[in-house]
């Protein structure tokens, strides 16, 4: 067998990349794979990142990224890196590529870096303890996503208008302002970006929509057996009634990923989210857009005061690992970039 080798990443590597990646389904109740038009794609939401391939007898063997930030983190400016889309073909694994790649990733990001973290599904059981073991990422943090289906027009009862995604961000971080962990926000970087909304109440609440769709879309693999009958039931009842749609197998989903979703504390902070959720509820319908996903901390009373709103949702969890010397504490709030997702 031949060694290991590693190098960078070059365009004209994405089509087998992008058939490694055909072979890596993601998740368990519902397994999923990314669809995405060339494997660098994603990459371009980040001003510097370097991509790294693993080839062995002549073909690649696995593969990985990474992308380096600003992060203002206890009022301190720091460096930190992004781990992500890490993939490693089933017939090379556990045969050394995913050691391999976690030392090139290391010496490539330096000894400069303050914090190395990265996200992971909770049902890939699989990759959260040799991320723990290959990468010493054991800092981590739950989160869940809140699924919202959009299926039927929500009423609206406050005035609203479009906001920018710089305005929403400001109004969120004003909202929130003992989140850290924060990232360098540039517009220009958001490939993803659909549109913003703010309540015409001063300052109460905004939040700002993003797509997969042309960068890292989510086709279903495979679906558990509660979902097809519950499928079977729903599926001939959506002629004649509102009801949400369960996705088969093969379908691409057509989602927007809520981000610097804000409203006030108590009661009236509770309504404003209700009427943020059913105008993007309403928007996302006029789209054809099937699901909105918000992802929260667990620690938050936001998580809470989602499942308080009447919507009919689902979740499922979420991990974020990290190490380093400027890594954030346990349950201390964290700012979710959008571009990782």
């Amino acid at each position: 067998m031949d060694p290991i080798q590693i190098r960078e990443y070059a365009p004209e590597d994405s089509r087998e990349a992008l058939a490694l990646e055909e072979s890596c389904v993601q998740g368990k109740t519902l397994a999923l794979k990314y669809r995405r038009p060339s494997f660098h794609a994603r990459s371009g939401v980040y001003a510097k990142h370097r991509i790294l391939c693993a080839r062995q007898n002549g073909r690649l063997a696995g593969i990985a990224a990474w992308a380096e930030k600003d992060v203002t983190f206890h009022g301190r400016r720091i460096k930190a890196a992004y781990l992500y889309d890490l993939r490693v073909h089933p017939d090379s694994r556990k045969k050394g590529v995913s050691i391999h790649l976690s030392r090139a990733i290391f010496e490539d990001i330096g000894a400069g870096t303050d914090c190395i973290y990265t996200w992971v599904a909770g049902e890939n059981e699989r990759f959260i303890k040799p991320a723990q073991r290959l990468f010493g990422m054991n800092r981590m943090e739950r989160f869940t996503y809140v699924v919202f289906p959009v299926f039927k027009p929500r009423r609206v009862t406050l005035d609203w208008c479009a906001s920018s995604a710089g305005e929403t961000h400001n109004i969120y971080l004003q909202n929130n302002r003992a989140l850290d962990f924060i990232p360098d926000f540039d517009e220009r970087s958001l490939l993803g970006y659909v549109s913003g909304i703010k309540l015409m109440k001063s300052g109460s609440g905004a939040c700002s929509m993003w797509s997969n769709e042309g960068l890292l879309e989510e086709q279903v693999v495979s679906i558990p057996k509660s979902y097809q009958l519950l499928r079977a039931f729903v599926q001939p009842l959506r002629r004649w009634m509102n009801l949400p749609y369960i996705p088969k197998p093969a379908d691409t989903l057509r989602s927007w990923f809520l981000f610097d979703f804000s409203s006030a504390a108590g009661a009236e902070g509770a309504m404003d989210a209700k009427n943020l959720i059913s105008i993007v509820n309403n928007l996302a319908l006029d789209e054809k857009i099937q699901f909105l996903y918000v992802l929260l901390q667990d620690n938050s009373p936001r998580l809470a005061e989602m499942r308080r709103l009447g919507f009919w949702t689902f979740s499922f969890p979420y991990c974020f690992l990290a190490k380093g010397p400027m890594t954030p504490a346990t349950n201390e709030g964290l700012y979710v970039d959008i571009r990782d997702l």
